[in-house]
């Protein structure tokens, strides 16, 4: 198990943009990339990983659970009432970005250091809450045989309830 945090407030994965070019005979041809404020992120994630990962670490190889916990800022707009709300959890940020959109920065980020390829996490949850210092904290775990308690080939079992 790996343990790390993302300090500064999370960048959400954007989507790929595409410029179409034209060359100098005239051709047309599109050429797509990453914007800069998601590779800058990724690297910072994969910075934060490196720093926190042991010595002779090896990226997992099997199945991976990943938990993400982000705290995003308090928009300045809040009253103190409300602002001490959303501290104490009552309030929650149901804004852009979406949670899955922090998912997928950092799955790619941690593909090729944490594990080899995001297709191995298996379990993933991710969470979004307000705090006066915007982070991330994540952890990575890979999953053991019968690790996964709730699951079993043989049946569906239905997401527990809450008590």
């Amino acid at each position: 198990m790996i343990e790390f945090k993302v300090p500064g407030p999370a960048v959400a994965k954007a989507r790929p943009r595409i410029v179409t070019l034209t060359s100098k005979s005239g051709r047309h041809f599109s050429h797509g990339f990453t914007p800069k404020k998601t590779a800058n992120y990724e690297n910072w994630v994969k910075q934060c990983f490196d720093e926190a990962r042991p010595d002779g670490f090896e990226p997992y190889t099997g199945p991976v659970e990943l938990y993400i916990r982000v705290y995003v800022a308090i928009p300045a707009s809040f009253s103190k009432k409300k602002r001490q709300a959303a501290l104490d959890g009552l309030i929650l940020p149901i804004t852009k970005p979406d949670v899955d959109n922090f998912l997928k920065i950092f799955m790619d980020a941690l593909a090729g250091g944490a594990f080899l390829r995001d297709q191995q996490v298996v379990y993933a949850s991710v969470s979004k809450l307000y705090h006066r210092r915007p982070t991330a904290f994540v952890r990575i775990e890979e999953v053991t045989t019968g690790a996964l308690g709730w699951y079993t080939a043989d049946r569906i079992s239905p997401l527990p309830r809450k008590p």
